[in-house]
């Protein structure tokens, strides 16, 4: 199992599991369609589904375009709204821990707090293990047993956007909308020690923001203060995700 990051941020946001057969679960599709295609060398034939958290474009863009290439795509009923495809055929409406499956993957879908309606997933396959993807809130309400891979949103340190606010870099409104939508370093590092086991190999942080965050800083933290590998994700990385990497 491979994980390729086609985007990582405020811009957009696409992720490519793939198995060694070549089955490929697409996580997230806040990218032109044409991205996701380039990244599988023009062969889009192995995709066996697609997962959106939420509606917002750098999650959702090319939403419909999956669906207009016979990909089934599993998102909240207010994606596919937001979005006008909600009746298209390839159209999968996901429940709060309800279970899917996309060819030898399965998808369990868990509420969050965002500031639109926002599920994160925890996927499983033979190959992998179990992976929670949680990205876009400012919690994590749930402790997960068995997670061998974590990829979770770690957006910005409440240091660093205070120093910017005070050298006007960033608005003071900012602040407000954060701590209602996205995950500050400190939330990130409790919720990846509530949920990392024995069986946990890896922790990838995502969505890092562009302003309020520095890469080494947070996976350094995360990883000291958690135990487990971390790294930060970053255009166009591909990582193994194997269950037994070795």
């Amino acid at each position: 199992m491979t994980l390729k990051c086609i985007s990582s941020s405020s811009k957009g946001n696409c992720y490519l599991l793939t198995s060694s057969e070549g089955s490929t679960l697409v996580l997230e599709c806040g990218v032109p369609m044409a991205e996701i295609k380039k990244a599988l060398n023009y062969d889009i034939s192995g995709i066996v589904g697609c997962v959106v958290t939420h509606e917002h474009n750098d999650h959702a863009k090319s939403i419909k375009g999956m669906m207009e290439c016979g990909i089934r795509c599993l998102a909240l009923e207010d994606v596919f709204k937001a979005k006008k495809c909600k009746y298209m055929t390839f159209a999968v409406i996901a429940e709060h821990k309800k279970a899917y499956r996309f060819g030898d993957f399965k998808v369990s879908a868990f509420s969050v707090r965002h500031d639109v309606p926002c599920l994160c997933y925890v996927v499983e396959h033979p190959e992998m293990g179990k992976l929670l993807f949680c990205t876009d809130t400012f919690m994590l309400p749930y402790r997960f047993k068995g997670l061998t891979r974590i990829m979770i949103e770690c957006n910005y340190a409440d240091d660093i956007l205070q120093t910017n606010m005070d050298a006007g870099i960033c608005p003071h409104s900012l602040r407000d909308r954060l701590m209602t939508s996205h995950m500050e370093l400190e939330t990130c590092k409790e919720a990846v020690k509530t949920n990392v086991c024995a069986e946990t190999q890896s922790v990838l942080l995502l969505h890092l923001s562009a302003d309020n965050a520095t890469k080494e800083r947070f996976w350094t933290e995360v990883s000291s203060y958690c135990g487990v590998p971390t790294s930060c994700a970053s255009k166009g990385m591909t990582l193994n995700y194997d269950k037994n990497p070795y």
